[in-house]
């Protein structure tokens, strides 16, 4: 519980203070919220499909704007949901929908799949 509590007040810390783009969405501490549609996601297209070996496949793409370290970090940070879940990360070829990785004002995300390229902020640290 403690380790939670820590990630959350890294995560209120890099969003504190913040002021996003004019195309960015409106936050909720580290989610970011579709104002269009206040309905939660109550059907199958907001979900990653599941394969069927078990699997949720995840393309993803990341901005170049990020340093080999921060690079190194984000793909072990990605790598590791692979040990603790059945989600797996892997670099978008032609996917229609996929995350698209990239530093903007904060830390946040949609949660769920939206459908075509969906921003991950990793807002960089300096």
């Amino acid at each position: 519980e403690s380790a939670e509590l820590y990630v959350y007040g890294l995560l209120h810390r890099a969003n504190r203070g913040i002021i996003p783009e004019a195309d960015e969405p409106k936050l909720l501490d580290d989610i970011a919220v579709n104002e269009r549609n206040a309905d939660p996601c109550t059907s199958y297209s907001c979900l990653w499909p599941k394969y069927s070996d078990g699997k949720i496949y995840v393309p993803y793409v990341i901005a170049n704007h990020y340093s080999s370290r921060e690079l190194e970090i984000i793909q072990r940070g990605l790598d590791s949901f692979a040990s603790v879940s059945c989600i797996r990360f892997f670099r978008r070829s032609n996917e229609r929908d996929y995350i698209s990785i990239e530093s903007r004002s904060g830390c946040y995300s949609y949660v769920g799949r939206q459908g075509n390229v969906q921003t991950v902020s990793l807002a960089r640290s300096g």
